[in-house]
């Protein structure tokens, strides 16, 4: 493959076996779309329907797909090697390469090339040329993609046998990332299977001489640590955009067991020294209590001392080891305990006095240390998988930059 430099004549990206001009054709002139109904509740036939609900935005990953017999609206009949698009909502790029032959809402476009290669054309509409067109939309509240904007877009198109390698080139990288997501997700079963195993207790680690460990204890959570609350951002004032060394995390910051650095917002300077006392370091665990509950998590380095939302707590001054507890706490035993005990208003909450006094069972240190340190050697792999598949979808994404004119 060679790099070309011509003035978007040409992608920047060729094999080199193909030398001709691109031809510039209008998309309605690359694929038609399907316009059969099909009747659900007078259709004597059953088919798989696929929602905007069945589709994952921007990984064309199928979630699901729902039984016609037990739809009622009008659905578009498509065919095995057809694409689907979602033309509501379209930033977010729902799509599929169809597997099966079935029905989808009216929601979405079914369409397909008589004269060009499919599979092509389904990673056309995944570049940026095609995502701006189709965000060219109609409608404010529900924006919708409009066929007639986009049918008329023209696009640079390669010959057939050049479509052909570019899509092979191409599904080999999906392919390799639905392989590394399914990977981790198995890994993450596993990982759900033996803490259920760890934490009732039915599968025991050894000491170094292999004898047992002694019983574990049950200590309400108050006795292991401290439990505090966060800090409302004070009346008057606002979170800012620009960083000023007062870091600011929210419900919504966190995730997968850590703060995502990604989107923080801080407290004004002014601001600060109202709420200075309700800041989290990184040898506390943090719980969210309030709308999403039961996230838990630890902070990263880089936003040590940052201050805490009011719809979480942290737990501080912990007595045991702070992975042990951390894993603990992520336990499907004590994700039940949260929601059992939630309040049930149009926010779900969790009473600080509620999870001071939920029961902990805890090891010997020495025990507690082992399951720590073999549940995050797991999570070390995760992580590891986890980039492994944003780097290949980076990559990807490259090459759709970088193969498409």
């Amino acid at each position: 493959m060679k790099a070309i430099v011509k003035k978007k004549m040409l992608p920047e990206l060729r094999f080199d076996e193909f030398q001709k001009e691109y031809r510039i054709l209008k998309f309605n002139n690359i694929v038609k779309l399907r316009k059969k109904k099909i009747d659900p509740i007078k259709s004597n036939d059953s088919f798989k329907s696929v929602e905007l609900e069945s589709i994952e935005k921007e990984t064309g990953l199928l979630v699901k797909t729902f039984d016609s017999e037990n739809l009622k609206s009008l659905k578009t009949k498509f065919h095995k090697g057809d694409i689907l698009f979602g033309k509501l909502r379209p930033y977010l790029r729902k799509f599929y390469f169809c597997e099966f032959e079935g029905i989808c809402t009216s929601e979405i476009w079914a369409f397909y090339s008589n004269s060009e290669c499919n599979k092509y054309v389904y990673y056309l509409i995944q570049t940026s040329k095609f995502n701006y067109q189709v965000n060219i939309t109609t409608g404010t509240r529900m924006p919708r993609a409009d066929w007639n904007q986009i049918s008329t877009t023209k696009f640079r198109i390669p010959s057939f046998k050049e479509q052909q390698k570019i899509a092979n080139f191409l599904t080999a990288i999906d392919q390799r990332i639905t392989l590394l997501k399914e990977k981790k997700a198995a890994l993450e079963d596993y990982k759900k299977g033996l803490m259920q195993k760890i934490f009732s207790q039915e599968v025991r680690f050894k000491d170094g001489e292999g004898n047992d460990f002694p019983d574990w204890e049950e200590n309400r959570l108050v006795e292991i640590c401290d439990v505090k609350g966060g800090k409302r951002i004070p009346k008057g004032y606002s979170l800012e955009n620009k960083n000023n060394g007062f870091p600011y995390i929210t419900v919504s910051n966190m995730l997968n067991g850590t703060v995502s650095l990604k989107d923080i917002k801080f407290v004004p300077k002014e601001a600060f020294p109202k709420i200075k006392n309700y800041r989290i370091f990184t040898n506390e665990i943090y719980i969210s209590v309030a709308g999403t509950l039961g996230l838990v998590g630890v902070i990263p380095k880089e936003l040590n001392g940052a201050n805490l939302t009011e719809n979480a707590n942290k737990l501080t001054n912990i007595k045991c080891n702070q992975k042990y507890l951390y894993h603990y706490l992520n336990s499907n035993y004590f994700k039940k305990l949260i929601w059992s005990v939630r309040t049930t208003n149009a926010q779900p909450k969790l009473a600080i006095y509620a999870l001071k006094s939920f029961v902990v069972k805890l090891p010997k240190k020495q025990e507690q240390q082992k399951i720590a340190n073999f549940l995050s050697t797991i999570d070390q792999n995760i992580n590891t998988m986890k980039k492994q598949i944003a780097d290949s979808e980076l990559f990807k994404k490259g090459l759709l930059q970088r193969m498409f004119v």
